[in-house]
């Protein structure tokens, strides 16, 4: 398997290198399993999500606080994650703050 690493504050950790998602979601998987049941088992849930995160995306750039490229970026990641939904392994019910970071990671794809 191919991989890549990333890094943050607590060190290195390796990613398969297709993943969508970033250090944060790796950690999360690592740390914070409590229903045993992936967010992207749940199609509903993750359009939910997107579309609220878009929405805000949207919301920011008109308020001239977010730049209209990231936002575009954001915008253009939320409607593909219903595309990719083996890039939310994350726990259903592990908060959801780790999320924003496979939205913005989608970047890529959009």
């Amino acid at each position: 398997m191919t991989v890549r690493v990333e890094h943050d504050g607590l060190g290195a950790v390796e990613l398969p290198a297709h993943a969508l998602y970033g250090i944060h979601t790796a950690r999360a998987l690592e740390n914070l399993s409590f229903s045993k049941r992936t967010l992207g088992a749940y199609p509903v849930c993750v359009h939910a999500l997107a579309l609220v995160k878009g929405a805000a995306a949207q919301a920011n750039r008109e308020a001239g606080v977010l730049e209209a490229a990231i936002a575009e970026g954001i915008e253009s990641a939320t409607r593909a994650a219903a595309d990719h939904l083996d890039q939310f392994p994350v726990d259903l019910l592990g908060g959801g703050a780790h999320t924003l970071e496979v939205s913005v990671d989608m970047q890529r794809v959009g």
